[in-house]
This record gives C-alpha cells, sequence and structure tokens, in this order.
C-alpha cells in the first residue's frame, strides 16, 4: 500500500494573528457577519451594487460555501472611507454692479 502523503503545514508569517482576513485587514473578533440584503439595507443600494463592489474588491466579504456574508466592520470602514468634511461658510459678499455707460 503506498505511503499517504501529508499537505506540508502552512508557515506563520511575521505578524499573522491566525484570524481571518477580510479587506486586508483582520476581522474584528466579534465581527457581525450581514447577508447581501442587509448590507444593502444599510447603505441605501441594491443587493446588486454589492455584488458589483464584491466583485471590484471595493468592499470585503467572507465567502461560507456559497454564501456571501458582509461583515460590519466593512460596512463601517466603507462609509468612513466616504465620508467627506463639510466646507468653511464664508459670508457672501455681494458684488455691486457698475453702470456702463
Amino acid at each position: 500500500m503506498p505511503e499517504k502523503r501529508r499537505m506540508p503545514r502552512r508557515r506563520r508569517r511575521e505578524g499573522d494573528t491566525g484570524r481571518p482576513v477580510v479587506g486586508g485587514t483582520d476581522m474584528e473578533e466579534h465581527d457581525r457577519l450581514l447577508v447581501i440584503a442587509e448590507a444593502a439595507d444599510r447603505l441605501g443600494v441594491s443587493p446588486l451594487t454589492i455584488y458589483k463592489w464584491i466583485s471590484a474588491r471595493r468592499i470585503g466579504c467572507v465567502r461560507l460555501g456559497r454564501a456571501v456574508r458582509i461583515p460590519e466592520s466593512e460596512i463601517a470602514r466603507l462609509i468612513e472611507a466616504g465620508r467627506r468634511p463639510a466646507r468653511p461658510v464664508w459670508p457672501r459678499v455681494r458684488r455691486v454692479k457698475k453702470d456702463v455707460p
């Protein structure tokens, strides 16, 4: 009987925590996973938009078999990335029209 080959263990890289990595950052330890419809509802977009963002890697996801889930931290990251500061309000100066002779 041939000897059974064992798969080599994956070596840990420096700084590897062993936790799943989503969107380039470690997933929070107790991060809730949302279904596509919940994520779309929170962001105010359609589920199709969420699928497009996943395929474009704009938003990270977790695949559990065929199921796709979005971590809450990814929703928060996407919102924070889109946040723009308000412009300061300057007093308006009215221009006086000159009479052209």
